[in-house]
Order: C-alpha cells, then sequence, then structure tokens
C-alpha cells in the first residue's frame, strides 16, 4: 500500500528522523553510559515505528470510510463520485 503523506505528516516525519539523528549523535558522541545510550536510541525508535503504524491504520480507516460514501452516492445517483477540485486547482486557474 502507497501511503501519501500530507503536509503535516511529511512535516511530522521529517521533525522524527530530525529527532533520531540528534538523539543517535548524542548517545554516541558524549559520556554516557551504553544502557543509556541504547534507552535513547530505543526510545527513539519506538516512537518512530508507533507513528507509522498509527498513520497506516488512520489511512486504513479512512479509506474504507470513502469506500461506504463512494458506494451509497452511486446507489443513490446512480453515479460514481468525483472528487470536488481543491484549493490548488482553483488557484492554478483550471476552474473558471
Amino acid at each position: 500500500m502507497k501511503v501519501k503523506h500530507t503536509f503535516f505528516g511529511w512535516c511530522f516525519l521529517i521533525s522524527t528522523a530530525a529527532l533520531f539523528s540528534i538523539m543517535s549523535y548524542v548517545a554516541v558522541n558524549t559520556t554516557i553510559t551504553t544502557q543509556e545510550k541504547v534507552s535513547i536510541i530505543a526510545v527513539c525508535l519506538v516512537g518512530h515505528i508507533g507513528h507509522h503504524i498509527f498513520y497506516k491504520k488512520r489511512l486504513k480507516e479512512w479509506r474504507l470510510k470513502q469506500k461506504e460514501i463512494n458506494d451509497r452516492l452511486e446507489e443513490t445517483y446512480g453515479m460514481e463520485f468525483q472528487k470536488p477540485k481543491g484549493r490548488w486547482d482553483y488557484l492554478k486557474g483550471d476552474e473558471k
């Protein structure tokens, strides 16, 4: 399944990757114990993986909901639902 991130999804993904990089650097290049280093890296990994699991679950629920809406519209009006134009489509001048 291909995941399409929104703007905020990309921001969150980049920030978690940056946090992981910074914490990994701190863990490796400072004078803390090995157990503390492992704990820091483990917390970052669990948070990052947890985000992907949560996002995938939410995306699956959203797609199921959209399919139900599309099916009801098709039954009611006898046609497939067409996605409404977004803000960027109007700004580009496609709709006049």
